[in-house]
């Protein structure tokens, strides 16, 4: 519940962040973060494929705290 309530709460500012006809440079940072989250996408799954138990692990880590 708390995560989907941090997630609202941050969607108006990067609304407002990204939305069109922002001056440069800021009119790029939808592509960048786009990229970012792409890169740290394949990054995770790479490291999921070379050791599947990482997953679990850092599963129970978050679970335990």
């Amino acid at each position: 519940m708390l995560p989907a309530l941090g997630a609202v709460a941050i969607i108006v500012p990067l609304y407002y962040l990204a939305k069109p006809g922002q001056p440069t440079p800021y009119d790029w940072f939808p592509y960048a973060a786009l990229i970012v989250v792409v890169v740290v996408t394949v990054y995770a799954f790479v490291l999921n494929r070379s050791d599947s138990g990482l997953a679990g692990r850092v599963g129970s880590l978050v679970a335990d705290d």
